[in-house]
Order: structure tokens, then C-alpha cells, then sequence
């Protein structure tokens, strides 16, 4: 009976350890990567024809395309889609860490080869971030106008001062049409019955994210704009680029600025609608703080601005800013090329109350002497 129980127990021992040893080498198996233990099942179903463990490729939103999207998945499918390509090993519908209300969510400046930040879809940037326009001869004059916000009758006053016609008149504005002001609506419908350009400002991108539904807490005169604009206007909205360039003039229209000694293709979306000033070479978006980064913009081609209301008409050797606070009860200013002339008008009254105090825009000149196209406002 003794050597039976001996046997017995040593059988017990000896299955316990077996047990144990399996339950090793599954937990192994379980840490390994997928695509090695499962490479032969991958291979041998790619064979056939049947994809469905292989990783989907997200190709680039602002190249995309019916040869590039992968199977099962359409360009109806994929328009419907306002959120980036989800994060390796994440799903398609995962959403950011939830922040506290009225937190401003950071947007990643790096872009990829292709120029297009990973931030920023194709339903944000409905065509290039930088677009050059050519000489067109069919227009004799070329009128940039600072920033509108909303503000329809001065801008109808001031293109009615500087005898604006569609036909033989290039119309640009440099970002901001919306926004603070009473009539953005009807600003957005007449640059668009007339064929203008615009850059794209900080209160027309946030009006673009907010329709969207890429703002967590959206404000409420930003969602009433959304309701007003409707679909059409903010799809145009959507088309407007970061940057236009003037190969006739060698001129840059951007809504913001640009950091000195770099290209405006190379600088991020957050600068070129944001930027005010620099401490040192650290830039700033505050307004009044800091050094003008226009000062120190060496060209050689020249930027044409707007967005920096707090100092009013800026004019420098190869920068010129031309929002002078209409809505703030300032003045709505327009450059004229090749003649290089100002014209400005009153603003009727002050729409919304600056947060900072603005520099006095009675400086501003309503006309400057002719001079050649290859001039540049001095």
C-alpha cells in the first residue's frame, strides 16, 4: 500500500508540472507580436485574395483617391469621415483625451512629406495650403483688403472709393471675412458672386473645425455664424488657402505672418493665421506683446498682411499690414497695385470693443504718390 501512494503522488507531481510548463508557453505565444505568430495565416490568405488580417492602408487625405483607398471602403464612405486616420493599433473612431470645458486643444504644426499637417484633413483644406496665382491681363489692378470681420457696409464703401469693377479688378482679401461683425454672411456671398481670393484667417478656420464638429465646446456666436453661413459659404470657406503668392508682384498674401529667414511654405498653419509678434525668435500670438515680426522679415519677396489690429497699419521694408480695426471702430484699408496707393474708410461704428487698445489709424494715408509696379509701398 506504501509503494501504491508513493506512485501515486509522484503521478500527481509529474502532471502538475506539465500543467505548469503548457500554461508557460502559452502566455509566450499570447506576447508575441500578431504579424509574427500568425505570418504564415497572413501569407496564406493573401494568396487567395483575402485581406482581411492585413493592417488597412490610410493614405494621405490630401491625395486620396479610388486607387488608394483600400477595399471595402469608398470615397462616399470615406467623405463622410471628419476625424484623421486613426492612430496605429487604434480604432478608426477613437477620439482625443477629454479636456476640461473651454480648453483650447493643441494642433500638432509638422507636416509630412507631402506639405499636409496631420491635424488638418482634407475637410478642413479643401484645396493646396499655398497657391501662386500668375499675371492674368485680363485685370488691370489688383486690390488686397485687411481684414473685414463681418464689416459689409464699409466694405462696400471702400471698393465703391476705389471705383472696384469685377471685370478689369482683381479682388483679395487677406482672411478674416467672418466673424465679430454683423453681415459675415453677406460679405462670404459677394467675394464669391465675384470671383475674389482670400487667405484663410483664425476666425474663418474656427468657423470651418466648428461646422465640422471638431470643437469640443463651441461658442455660441461661433455656432450661430455656423447656422447662418450655411453649407455653401462654409464650403468655400473651406477651399481658402494659407498663403497666395503674386508672381507678378513677388508678393505673399497670408492672413497672420511668418517667422524671418524662413518660406511660407515652411511654416506651420497655427503661425500663419495666429502670429503677432517675436521675443527674440519666440514667437507670440498675444496681441501687443513682443517685437513685430514683420520688422524683422528680410524678403527678399514681400508679405502683405492682416490680423494684427492692435498695431494698426504697419509698414516696413519688405512687409506691409493692412488691418487697421474697422470692427473694433477703426479703419477698413485696401492696397492698390501696381499703383501702390491706400484707400481706407470709417468704420461706422465700433462693432466689438477691442481687448487691447489700438493704435491710432488716423495715420493711415487714403492715397500715396504713383509709382512704378516694380515698387514696393515705402
Amino acid at each position: 500500500m506504501l509503494k501504491i501512494g508513493l506512485i501515486g503522488l509522484l503521478l500527481f507531481v509529474k502532471m502538475q508540472l506539465l500543467l505548469r510548463l503548457q500554461m508557460t508557453k502559452l502566455k509566450s505565444m499570447s506576447q508575441v507580436r500578431p504579424n509574427r505568430c500568425m505570418g504564415w495565416l497572413c501569407m496564406a490568405r493573401r494568396n487567395k485574395g483575402d485581406n482581411l488580417l492585413r493592417r488597412p492602408v490610410w493614405n494621405d487625405p490630401g491625395n486620396i483617391s479610388k486607387n488608394s483607398l483600400p477595399k471595402n471602403r469608398t470615397l462616399s464612405s470615406w467623405s463622410k469621415r471628419t476625424d484623421s486616420p486613426p492612430r496605429r493599433g487604434g480604432r478608426a473612431d477613437m477620439k482625443p483625451r477629454p479636456k476640461h470645458q473651454g480648453q483650447r486643444t493643441k494642433e500638432k504644426s509638422s507636416a509630412d512629406k507631402s506639405g499636409f499637417p496631420p491635424p488638418y484633413n482634407k475637410h478642413l483644406f479643401r484645396t493646396r495650403l499655398h497657391v501662386a496665382l500668375k499675371k492674368n491681363h485680363a485685370y488691370n489692378r489688383t486690390i488686397i483688403i485687411g481684414d473685414v470681420h463681418g464689416c459689409y457696409r464699409e466694405f462696400l464703401s471702400l471698393l465703391k472709393k476705389i471705383n472696384y469693377n469685377a471685370q478689369n479688378d482683381r479682388l483679395i482679401l487677406t482672411g478674416d471675412l467672418v466673424g465679430k461683425g454683423p453681415h459675415s454672411k453677406q460679405v462670404v456671398e459677394f467675394v464669391r458672386k465675384v470671383g475674389g481670393y482670400a487667405v484663410r484667417g483664425n476666425h474663418d478656420h474656427r468657423v470651418v473645425k466648428a461646422s465640422l464638429g471638431l470643437i469640443r465646446t463651441v461658442k455660441k456666436d461661433v455656432q450661430a455664424l455656423v447656422d447662418d453661413l450655411g453649407k455653401e459659404n462654409l464650403q468655400w470657406l473651406a477651399t481658402l488657402p494659407l498663403s497666395l503668392y503674386l508672381e507678378e508682384y513677388k508678393t505673399y498674401i497670408v492672413h497672420a505672418g511668418a517667422l524671418p529667414n524662413s518660406k511660407i511654405e515652411h511654416n506651420s498653419p497655427e503661425l500663419l493665421m495666429n502670429l503677432r509678434g517675436l521675443y527674440g525668435k519666440k514667437p507670440t500670438m498675444k496681441h501687443g506683446e513682443g517685437s513685430p515680426w514683420a520688422e524683422k522679415w528680410e524678403g527678399p519677396e514681400l508679405i502683405i498682411f492682416g490680423h494684427d489690429a492692435t498695431r494698426s497699419y504697419q509698414q516696413y521694408e519688405y512687409a506691409v499690414g493692412i488691418d487697421t480695426g474697422c470692427v473694433h471702430g477703426g479703419r477698413l484699408t485696401s492696397l492698390v497695385l501696381p499703383e501702390c496707393k491706400l484707400y481706407n474708410v470709417q468704420a461706422r461704428k465700433t462693432y466689438k470693443k477691442p481687448k487691447v487698445p489700438l493704435v491710432n489709424s488716423t495715420n493711415v494715408r487714403p492715397a500715396a504718390s504713383n509709382r512704378e509696379s516694380s515698387e514696393r509701398p515705402k
